[in-house]
């Protein structure tokens, strides 16, 4: 499955649970990940995503270790049914 295609399917699946998702498709820092996430009282948190085969990037894996020292949650599913899997992790510490 393409990424556009697991990004849409987790946007919708995002959206149904009232959380607000940005795509950043071109911004003037073209190295962040793929989503942003945004939930209630201010916290966010972001998503790079991939295909099962996938890997990241270099300066993806600088851009992910800094946002993770600095700042933000940053998870990366391999795939939808990757996402959905962590997401039920995830979604309990939120």
């Amino acid at each position: 499955m393409k990424e556009q295609l697991i990004q849409t399917k987790i946007i919708k699946y995002l959206e149904k649970k009232w959380y607000i998702v940005i795509n950043i498709i071109k911004t003037n820092k073209n190295w962040l990940p793929d989503l942003l996430v945004l939930i209630w009282k201010w916290k966010h948190f972001w998503i790079e995503v991939k295909q099962e085969t996938w890997i990241l990037s270099k300066i993806q894996e600088y851009r992910i270790k800094t946002l993770r020292e600095n700042w933000d949650l940053v998870w990366i599913p391999y795939g939808f049914q990757d996402f959905i899997k962590q997401f039920e992790i995830i979604e309990k510490s939120l």
